[in-house]
């Protein structure tokens, strides 16, 4: 049967209108004021919460940013959900009354989308704040064609560290959700989440991507004329496992300084960043461990880059963390790089001095240096270390000292540094040798010093 427009009781505010997609001929449409529905013979007077609209507005960002890939509109708007045709659009029911599945967390005809009666409709009976979310989208995915993803015989997998699988139960607090492939543990679940909701037979499928994925097809950075980047005019979307999205910029020398951050609290997207030089090397790889953001405050030569955002994983596998396989959403660039007139400077920094070491451990030390000397300006700093088949990079930074850690006990290190200005890079300093402490050795405080081309330490305590 027909939804009865027709309700028996109606949420007495007025409810948020809400849409993450205007214009899509696709929609999901979450009922928060009551609904009258005929349903199987059966005549359902299914009750609003009466939530306030802070409250629904956190239940719909959520679910948005779950179906954020795809070409579907996530609403609150009766108007839009009305306007679209039924075999284009469902309703998630969230409501109190669970006559038609009485005890439960929700109810969802499977594969049921495309249908035209109210046995599209799914229906959401939790209560708090991130269930309801959790179960808005977990419903509207059996209406999509989802099974449920539990782990060996539990139908509902609830999840580990802060990740859970949206077609299990999300809901817990601090929980990630993302779509699944059951590639946890003892998964009973192995379907495809993205391929089933993308699929031909639901009619929408991902969103297009905006943004080229490699260096030749790279957008451009949108920045004003001194280099400030601004959020508003700089987004993307990973959309796809395998989407990438490369943006370029050219800098007259110095130090960048780029936010990459999604655009909710509740992403799913774990951001992973890469700087390319001109040449496709890689600069800079950022992914910060249980964060959603990468930050780029880097020392860079005049000359272009390319900055690729990705989603990633977390944690050593699935079965502890999660994979990148629904690690996406939208994201924002913003902050400020150098650009204007290309000053040129021939002339490089002195070689920076006072290298030395300090609160050496077994396995840790702390380096520190003085401030190298430039006629126009220092920008950063390379850090070495030597070894006996070459010189290692260690690090760029625009600090004046270091950490160090996972070294041996009982060895010595060596180590030497260049100063950087926008267009030239200085002379070695001095080479620092130090050896760390045996591991039978008092704990203290360390600091040693080193003179160039020598292996002689200078130790105190």
């Amino acid at each position: 049967s027909l939804n009865n427009e027709a309700p028996a009781e109606m949420f007495s505010g007025i409810i948020i209108e809400l849409q993450s997609l205007p214009g899509a001929e696709h929609v999901i449409y979450l009922d928060f004021d009551g609904e009258y529905v005929v349903f199987d013979d059966q005549t359902i007077d299914a009750k609003s919460w009466g939530w306030d609209n802070d409250k629904i507005a956190k239940i719909w960002e959520i679910v948005a940013q779950d179906y954020a890939p795809f070409k579907i509109n996530v609403t609150t708007s009766r108007a839009v959900y009305d306007a679209a045709a039924k075999n284009k659009s469902t309703m998630a029911i969230f409501t109190p009354t669970d006559t038609i599945a009485p005890g439960t967390g929700g109810w969802a005809w499977l594969g049921s989308f495309t249908y035209t009666d109210a046995i599209s409709n799914c229906w959401v009976f939790n209560s708090d704040t991130a269930g309801a979310a959790a179960n808005g989208s977990h419903e509207v995915g059996h209406v999509m064609g989802l099974k449920h993803d539990g782990k060996g015989s539990s139908v509902y997998y609830n999840g580990h560290s802060n990740w859970a699988p949206i077609m299990g139960f999300s809901g817990t607090k601090n929980r990630m959700g993302h779509w699944s492939k059951g590639e946890y543990a003892n998964a009973n679940n192995l379907e495809d989440d993205l391929a089933i909701i993308a699929k031909p037979e639901n009619g929408f499928g991902y969103k297009t991507d905006q943004h080229g994925d490699g260096m030749n097809n790279a957008t451009q950075i949108i920045s004003d004329a001194v280099g400030n980047v601004s959020a508003d005019k700089n987004k993307g979307l990973i959309s796809t496992p395998t989407d990438k999205d490369m943006f370029s910029f050219t800098t007259t020398g110095g130090v960048v300084d780029l936010d990459v951050k999604t655009t909710s609290q509740y992403s799913n997207l774990n951001i992973k960043a890469r700087l390319l030089n001109a040449q496709g090397q890689e600069v800079l790889n950022l992914n910060r461990s249980g964060e959603m953001s990468a930050k780029i405050d880097f020392p860079l030569f005049k000359g272009t880059y390319y900055l690729e955002i990705d989603g990633a994983g977390e944690g050593a596998n699935p079965s502890v963390g999660y994979s990148d396989y629904s690690s996406l959403g939208y994201f924002t660039i913003s902050g400020k790089y150098a650009k204007g007139d290309n000053i040129n400077d021939t002339q490089a920094p002195l070689p920076p001095k006072g290298l030395r070491a300090f609160n050496i451990s077994q396995t840790t030390m702390y380096l520190t240096w003085d401030a190298a000397q430039d006629n126009i300006g220092v920008i950063g700093y390379q850090l070495y270390q030597v070894t006996p088949s070459g010189d290692k990079l260690l690090t760029r930074t625009t600090s004046l000292s270091y950490y160090l850690s996972d070294l041996t006990p009982n060895t010595t290190y060596r180590y030497k540094i260049k100063a950087m200005d926008t267009q030239n890079v200085s002379e070695f300093s001095d080479v620092l040798s130090v050896k760390t402490l045996s591991e039978d050795s008092l704990d203290g405080y360390c600091d040693s010093r080193g003179e160039r081309n020598s292996d002689f330490s200078f130790i105190s305590r």
